[in-house]
């Protein structure tokens, strides 16, 4: 099966909270930090939690099938996994899933460049002299560090999620208390009139609203693409993908309710750093610098589980030699140890890689790679699943 290594799989180390962390993170990062004022722009005020709430919705329905997905091929890849059985009966899985690759080795470079670029827009608040190249250097940095930390044993990595996600959730946690104590009703339901005229502005300014909204919530996948290190994936991964899902949609509603409660909505449509905005008009500067960096501290967590889901699909094209000859050779080994890091340049023509470590078992890269067909037991771990 795709994604499984010969003669061995990888080891399952995740349990249920550091699943959650890996999408949660994921998810967060620094989406809801920025894209606050690009939801209120579109709606044209506060009725904007239509569209978390329509978000929400679209991701819970994917969501499921995420799951289900999951549950039935809990191995390393996600998608490209998926691809490869669903048109193998069509002769055309092996071309799927290395179409899926390859254009994963652009796309995923460009989603960690949001990441990194987000990151350097708060540092902004930090640092006002900072200019554009700098900026730039300030992101790629930011990726080749993060590359660093996913040098390690996937257990040191669940540790590290499990670290990064408490600091999350104490940040969002505070900014839900601050906003909460501080909350103005006349601002929060300051609507412009006609808020809710169905007219043409509204439904486009609704599916606009929507769409950022869906794109904050992406990343409830992740855990899907790291299945293969998943402790009791049948259990496991329907409650961390639909779980992430309810517990994001949650701090996603509390915080814009809060943001528009704080500060006029019209003030924070065009506003880039939001939340320092926020803690600066009700705690002072050093509040203000406080939040941002543990918005930053998001923001590179969100960047490192990224990078974590996404050198999954590039290990898993080696697996099935689709990928990089020398991470075929790594990956082959009877027995390996998954330390997969990923290098995510902020530019449009650089690509992921991938170096898994390995044991000291002898060279196997000469092996056919469909020769884990022949391997007993199930090539998906502890998970049947009757059609």
């Amino acid at each position: 099966m795709p994604g499984t290594p010969i003669g061995g799989t990888l080891p399952r180390a995740l349990g249920l909270w550091q699943a959650i962390a890996a999408n949660v993170v994921t998810m967060i990062g620094s989406a809801i930090f920025v894209t606050i004022p690009l939801v209120l722009s579109a709606m044209g005020g506060p009725q904007a939690f239509l569209g978390w709430v329509l978000g929400m919705v679209v991701a819970l329905a994917d969501g499921l099938v995420w799951a289900e997905l999951g549950v039935a091929m809990p191995a390393a890849g996600g998608t490209y996994t998926y691809l490869e059985e669903a048109f193998e009966r069509l002769g055309a899985g092996r071309l799927m899933s290395f179409l899926f690759l390859w254009g994963s080795a652009i796309s995923f470079p460009l989603i960690s460049a949001f990441i990194a670029v987000s990151f350097s827009q708060y540092v902004q608040y930090l640092w006002a002299g900072m200019t554009r190249a700098q900026g730039k250097l300030l992101a790629a940095a930011l990726c080749a560090s993060m590359t660093v930390l996913l040098y390690r044993e996937i257990t040191a990595i669940g540790r590290l999620m499990l670290s990064i996600f408490v600091v999350v959730m104490i940040t969002l946690a505070a900014i839900v208390a601050t906003g909460v104590w501080h909350f103005d009703p006349k601002l929060a339901f300051d609507l412009a009139p006609g808020a809710f005229r169905l007219s043409s502005f509204f439904f486009i300014g609704l599916a606009s609203a929507t769409l950022f909204a869906a794109l904050d919530y992406g990343g409830y996948c992740n855990v899907c693409f790291i299945a293969a290190e998943i402790e009791r994936p049948s259990y496991t991964i329907p409650r961390a993908v639909l779980g992430s899902i309810v517990l994001t949609a949650l701090f996603y509603l509390l915080i814009s309710a809060v943001v528009v409660g704080v500060i006029p909505w019209r003030t924070a449509a065009h506003s880039t750093t939001v939340i320092s905005d926020v803690f600066r008009k009700l705690h002072g500067p050093m509040a203000a610098i406080g939040i941002t960096v543990l918005i930053l501290w998001a923001t590179a967590g969100s960047l490192f589980t990224s990078l974590l889901g996404f050198s999954r699909v590039l290990y898993a094209g080696a697996v099935d030699g689709q990928f990089f000859f020398v991470l075929r050779a790594a990956a082959s080994y009877e027995k390996i140890s998954v330390r997969i890091g990923s290098i995510a340049r902020c530019t449009v023509h650089d690509s992921l890689y991938v170096r898994p470590g390995v044991s000291d078992q002898g060279d196997q890269c000469d092996i056919d790679v469909d020769a884990r067909h022949s391997a007993g037991g199930s090539a998906y771990g502890d998970t049947a699943i009757s059609s």
